[in-house]
């Protein structure tokens, strides 16, 4: 037992050590890619428009339009934003801040709708909006979770817990219910008419959603705490307590961030890993009828310039968008090849394909220019 323990991390010692393309476009990267204080968060394709939206430091959400990676608007400016959602109309985008403060804007105007900051409140760990877009739900630091009225910011309930946070909360569809992630990491569910709350004594981490059908839960929980490998699991909304899982995501060294359902009843789920050949941004897409999931894309990127899980993809349109340190990238995902590149900050678009748009002071990686297309995929 203990030599094959000492095989293993033999192993992994030697994927983080061996030389890859992905250590040799880390020592092309500019320095200022490597700032935390720069790093890209959150990347999110509207699926109604030609839009995007990126959530970097300091403190900014970005709204860019797809063709040519034209700024259109920005939002916020004081906190730290660790969670943003928009809502499934497209019509507002919700931010949970560090500070405690929750707000809305629409999305079409730049206006901000409203800010609140309940008494108490420390922080969000998440945000998301239930599938009807009326209301939707805060996970605080605080060991509660807001559920609010998208249109007015009207506290709708407040479910209150005897932990310290709350990692992560949804909303069924029509924000009648809910689910949530507690301190101990455990799924309880919740009536937002009573606020009364049901423990299900089932692990779960950080990631939290149900099904736009209403039928199902999704979330992920590290089954495999050795290899630090997560799952991605699916359990009944109205039904008994059984879970099953959608299987592991890699050998190890994996971190699965969005979960982005689907009008069909299936999910989104953007990460990154690792391999023997070294990181990699994944999207995949599952179906729970069948049970399957498909490796969509795979982009080789380098973890130590500020890698993010958070990502997005569009299976319709073959587009994907991948943060690396305070940089975005927006891929096709059909040929592999990256149409923009974004630095937030500079409100700056280059196109990569060309010598001229990159410029000689901001060399774009070679080794990591292209991304997989999906006939190169492993699942």
């Amino acid at each position: 037992m203990n030599l094959l323990i000492r095989i293993y991390w033999l192993f992994i010692v030697a994927m983080i050590c061996l030389p890859t393309s992905s250590t040799q476009a880390k020592s092309r990267l500019p320095p200022q890619k490597h700032d935390r204080d720069r790093v890209a968060m959150h990347g999110i394709l509207l699926r109604k428009s030609d839009r995007f939206i990126v959530n970097s430091r300091p403190e900014r959400l970005r709204l860019y339009r797809l063709k040519d990676g034209r700024l259109l608007r920005e939002f916020g400016g004081e906190d730290i934003i660790p969670a943003i959602d928009v809502d499934p109309n497209e019509q507002f985008i919700a931010a949970g801040c560090s500070q405690g403060r929750t707000l809305v804007w629409d999305l079409n105007s730049g206006r901000k709708i409203w800010e609140r900051k309940p008494q108490g409140e420390t922080g969000a760990w998440d945000v998301s909006f239930a599938a009807d877009g009326k209301s939707l739900v805060v996970a605080d630091r605080s060991g509660r979770a807001f559920i609010y009225e998208t249109s007015s910011g009207r506290i709708i309930r407040t479910i209150k817990l005897d932990d310290n946070h709350v990692r992560s909360a949804a909303l069924s569809p029509d924000g009648s219910k809910g689910v949530l992630v507690d301190w101990e990491r455990k799924l309880r569910f919740f009536d937002v008419r009573t606020g009364e709350t049901r423990s299900t004594g089932i692990g779960a981490h950080s990631r939290i959603r149900y099904s736009m059908d209403g039928k199902y839960v999704f979330f992920t929980w590290r089954a495999d705490l050795l290899r630090d490998r997560p799952e991605l699991f699916i359990l009944p909304a109205n039904g008994p307590l059984e879970t099953r899982s959608a299987g592991p995501f890699g050998i190890t060294g994996i971190a699965l961030g969005r979960l982005r359902p689907t009008v069909d009843g299936g999910l989104l789920v953007t990460g990154y890993r690792m391999d023997p050949l070294g990181w990699e941004t994944v999207g995949w897409r599952y179906s729970p009828n069948t049970n399957k999931r498909e490796t969509v894309w795979a982009v080789r990127a380098t973890p130590s310039s500020g890698l993010s899980e958070n990502t997005d993809f569009d299976p319709k349109r073959m587009i994907g968008v991948t943060l690396r340190g305070g940089l975005a990238y927006v891929h096709n995902l059909k040929t592999g090849d990256v149409l923009l590149e974004i630095d937030p900050l500079r409100s700056a678009t280059t196109h990569p394909t060309t010598e001229k748009s990159r410029g000689a002071d901001r060399p774009y990686p070679t080794t990591s220019r292209r991304s997989r297309s999906p006939s190169e995929l492993r699942p």
